[in-house]
């Protein structure tokens, strides 16, 4: 495991910690719980009204990385068939004893593995949705990025990997990464959004907020990607109470990083990084600014 885990309780909340980070949380009154306590998680749950030009929702879904369990809770909720990869076995074991996680009894379908390792592994390790060795998903959610090393695991290879092996055709991914969307520190953004459009046909970022309110912190930005064209069924909410369901009937708002250039490097270049494990080292050099500034951020 590569931290502390702890969960901390208030009187409003109760969280989960991996050394100073926050990797979790939720509401502690018990009628609020199934409530996403953060709205990158809130965004993340927007899988689920992913729908392609069939109308078909996801039905079956790997969520990479854990935490305290918001996204697989929610999508176990509406049905949804669910395995989930997580590296640290405490964070398993705290997300099932202290959440609501736990109450879903889903544990037995958790693998504790490395993500890029398991992800890679011959032969695939299916969960309940893999048929004579095919692939098993309708969604994959990659909830991975630390503010640490984006150029480990958000990477074409990844990408493509999942593609092939991971997803049923026209399926679909999601990744969720911290980083600032506009100012001197989006490179990072950019960066995941370019290299997911390297993989897929369709690719579309939000953030997890208003983007033409506070700019000066970084946010969750969720990218959904396929290979077909997607909207969202998301029921519409008319009070503005800045709850989840008013969140998932306005997200489509706050899309970002959409035109050719929103993605061009500074100097005005047309082709941009790309993540790549060929080019690790070079990309971590390109991103160590954006990057120290998001764990500064998630840090505060």
């Amino acid at each position: 495991d590569q931290g502390l885990v702890t969960v901390w309780e208030t009187e409003t909340h109760k969280m989960m910690l991996m050394n100073s980070t926050v990797i979790g949380a939720e509401y502690s009154d018990s009628h609020a719980r199934d409530q996403a306590a953060f709205s990158g998680m809130a965004l993340m749950q927007a899988v689920w009204f992913m729908v392609s030009q069939t109308g078909v929702r996801p039905a079956s879904a790997l969520c990479v990385g854990l935490g305290a369990g918001t996204v697989p809770s929610f999508l176990i909720s509406k049905g949804v068939d669910v395995d989930v990869v997580e590296h640290s076995r405490a964070v398993l074991q705290a997300a099932e004893s202290h959440f609501l996680y736990g109450a879903t009894g889903h544990q037995r379908h958790a693998h504790v593995a490395d993500a890029h390792d398991f992800l890679f592994a011959e032969p695939p390790r299916f969960g309940r949705a893999g048929i004579d060795g095919k692939p098993a998903y309708d969604a994959v959610v990659l909830d991975l990025f630390d503010g640490e090393d984006p150029a480990r695991l958000l990477t074409t290879q990844l990408f493509e990997r999942v593609k092939a092996t991971w997803i049923r055709r026209g399926g679909a991914v999601v990744v969720n990464v911290v980083a600032f969307w506009t100012g001197e520190h989006v490179a990072l953004a950019r960066a995941v959004v370019r290299t997911l459009r390297a993989s897929f046909a369709h690719v579309r970022a939000f953030v997890d907020r208003d983007p033409s309110e506070q700019t000066d912190e970084p946010a969750n930005i969720v990218s959904f990607a396929s290979d077909r064209p997607f909207g969202f069924d998301a029921p519409p909410y008319a009070e503005d109470d800045q709850s989840v369901d008013w969140m998932w009937a306005n997200f489509q708002q706050w899309e970002v990083l959409q035109a050719e250039d929103e993605l061009r490097d500074e100097d005005g270049g047309d082709g941009g990084l790309l993540l790549s494990a060929d080019t690790a080292d070079a990309a971590r050099a390109r991103l160590g600014a954006a990057g120290a500034a998001v764990a500064a951020g998630m840090r505060e």
